[in-house]
């Protein structure tokens, strides 16, 4: 008790640095509290959400309609599933003109030619812009593409000018043409990509008012720079320093979903009931929604709203804002839910997400097949 009164008396500041320092000390923090579970009546599950990223066949299909033959057939000829194997998340494909592939006489075997040419995440012509000076990290591991300007507002990846911008983008790819092939090269990071990754979002937290946050992940970095992605669910700093929030700092792991970077779209299309690990040993988080709600609605996780989705969104680490610490739910309100969440994915069909085309640089000045890959 003596320890909680000199506590109230320190200035925010020094609060923020004192309780960040403990965040991944104490684990989980806390005993289980009962959550009712959710009334079958209020129930609504969203249906099952669609793969990450695009399958071989749709985006060879894309790539063709775009007037990049050759590296339409390239993917075409992929082993099943490579595209799931090398990212298992939202793309960004530089095409190549087809004379230029043409011309390519060595290394260009199929697999490493649309490897090479293809960036983990999604980086339409705005994000790229502003990526100038970075690089982006391509299927093939340890591969990036440098990513600069290029003269009058124009920008080149792997030194290859992109020449016509978002010719397709919807939420599992981005396609740009380039003037010819890029050159990926050896990242330039010596401590790896989920490393540069974290120190970006620590950056991005500070100036979006998650300080303490940003402070705890400085102090675990490299924990965490040791995860393949991440999902974080985050306080903000004025909830914790004005006294509604403290709970979180003394369980942040349990607020952290390792190796899978959920962005908001994808956050959004999870069906009721899902179950996501965290870094706490043992324990879960399930998705929930506000009675009738669709995967369009309010998504709520252990019953706290999502207040903001993509406080911080980049390859490997996304962040968003709850209103509140989750509480620990008890395991026969997660079996409950996990259930409802079968049930829901055997009952509907996955929704196909729409798509947006550049009217002006599409072949037919529409989705390519007319749907999204």
């Amino acid at each position: 008790m003596a320890y909680r009164r000199v506590c109230s008396l320190m200035v925010p500041a020094l609060l923020a640095i004192g309780l960040a320092f403990v965040v991944f000390a104490a684990g989980s923090g806390g005993q289980p509290a009962t959550a009712p579970p959710p009334s079958p009546a209020a129930s609504a599950p969203g249906p099952a959400p669609p793969p990450s990223g695009p399958s071989e066949a749709a985006l060879a299909r894309v790539l063709s309609s775009l007037g990049f033959r050759e590296l339409a057939a390239a993917v075409s000829s992929l082993p099943p599933a490579s595209l799931a194997a090398w990212s298992g998340e939202p793309i960004t494909v530089f095409a190549p003109p087809d004379d230029a592939i043409r011309s390519c006489r060595a290394g260009c075997a199929p697999a490493r030619l649309v490897s090479d040419h293809v960036a983990r995440g999604l980086f339409p012509l705005a994000r790229l812009s502003s990526a100038a000076g970075a690089e982006l990290e391509t299927a093939r591991p340890g591969r990036c593409l440098a990513i600069a300007g290029a003269g009058a507002g124009a920008v080149s990846a792997g030194g290859s000018r992109v020449s016509r911008a978002d010719l397709f983008r919807d939420e599992r790819v981005v396609v740009h043409g380039v003037e010819g092939l890029a050159g990926a090269a050896g990242c330039a990071r010596a401590e790896g990509g989920m490393a540069a990754m974290v120190r970006e979002a620590m950056g991005e937290l500070k100036e979006a008012g998650f300080g303490v946050l940003a402070l705890a992940m400085r102090v675990k970095f490299a924990e965490l720079a040791a995860l393949e992605s991440a999902t974080v669910f985050a306080v903000d700093d004025a909830a914790i320093l004005g006294g509604g929030a403290h709970a979180y700092v003394g369980s942040v792991r349990f607020h952290v979903v390792p190796n899978r970077r959920l962005g908001g779209a994808e956050l959004r299309r999870l069906p009721e009931g899902t179950l996501l690990p965290t870094l706490a040993r043992g324990e879960q988080l399930v998705v929930t929604r506000q009675a009738g709600g669709s995967e369009s609605g309010e998504v709520r996780v252990n019953y706290v709203p999502v207040t903001r989705a993509d406080v911080v969104l980049n390859p490997r680490v996304a962040v968003h804002a709850v209103f509140l610490p989750f509480p620990h739910l008890l395991p026969a309100d997660l079996s409950l839910l996990a259930a409802a969440a079968s049930a829901a994915s055997a009952a509907r069909p996955p929704a196909l997400p729409p798509a947006t085309c550049d009217a002006a640089n599409g072949p037919s000045g529409g989705c390519p097949n007319g749907h999204s890959p």
